[in-house]
């Protein structure tokens, strides 16, 4: 099983066709994907596919991403972290997440993120809790006005991720 995570950290990249069916999870956890003056594209991009969710869920969503959702009218949010929080680390969104669905005595996630980021969000998700079925819908988009370097294309994202990956198998996330 060790050898297939190393294998597996280095093979997959990114996860861009979904997973499932959105319309039957019971919550959704929307992770943002960079920041940047107006949250960024893929942020933006991630708000919209949580608004087209039909019948609409309950949403847990890194702050960044539930700012631009109420700004679109959309109030059935929480909102993990805030901006004085500065950078939280994915694993420390999951366990949010986690809370909230184990709280909620959720059996059905529903997963919204950018595509390159898809895969550890879900290989952590399913560490902390394997008793779920996750769904998962992805977005493409770099936000080339973020302030975080490893978000604004895929070169930069791979060299971070890389050791983001090698962290996360080292501390028992992934």
């Amino acid at each position: 099983m060790f050898l297939k995570k190393i294998f597996q950290m280095f093979v997959y990249w990114y996860i861009n066709k979904p997973i499932g069916e959105i319309k039957n999870v019971d919550i959704v956890a929307a992770f943002s994907f960079g920041d940047g003056l107006n949250h960024g594209l893929s942020n933006l991009q991630i708000a919209k596919a949580i608004i087209g969710i039909n019948p609409p869920k309950p949403v847990v969503a890194q702050w960044e991403v539930a700012e631009i959702l109420r700004q679109l009218n959309f109030f059935n949010v929480i909102s993990i972290g805030n901006q004085s929080d500065g950078y939280l680390p994915t694993w420390e969104i999951i366990s949010k997440v986690v809370a909230e669905v184990k709280k909620r005595k959720c059996k059905k996630i529903g997963i919204i993120c950018h595509s390159w980021h898809a895969w550890r969000v879900k290989q952590n998700i399913q560490k902390k809790i394997s008793n779920v079925e996750l769904t998962l819908i992805t977005i493409k988009t770099f936000s080339k006005d973020s302030s975080q370097s490893w978000t604004k294309n895929s070169f930069f994202w791979i060299i971070r991720e890389i050791l983001t990956r090698i962290y996360c198998l080292l501390k028992g996330y992934i």
